[in-house]
């Protein structure tokens, strides 16, 4: 649908993840804009940097009035050296 262009269908981002996003799972760098999704499906946010530090860095791009997407956990997002143990246990904290 995405690749067609069809003008009568004009899904963002946020329609996008909120149809086909389903179960748990991580975003990485959501900052103020994060995908849309059922809450009950136990999203967890993780970025580079603490909350202070992302404030800090990007305070030049973060949307005024927006809130900041506060990182559940702090990692390095290409690595996720989080996940070396179990994928499980990273969603029952």
């Amino acid at each position: 649908m995405l690749r067609r262009g069809l003008s009568d269908c004009n899904p963002t981002r946020k329609d996008v993840a909120l149809r086909y996003l389903k179960g748990a799972g991580i975003e990485i760098g959501a900052l103020d804009y994060p995908l849309r999704c059922h809450a009950a499906h136990g999203f967890r946010y993780v970025d580079y940097l603490d909350e202070l530090g992302l404030r800090q860095v990007h305070n030049v791009t973060l949307q005024e009035g927006r809130p900041l997407v506060v990182p559940d956990v702090v990692d390095d997002g290409a690595r996720l050296e989080l996940f070396s143990g179990s994928f499980a246990n990273f969603f029952s904290r």
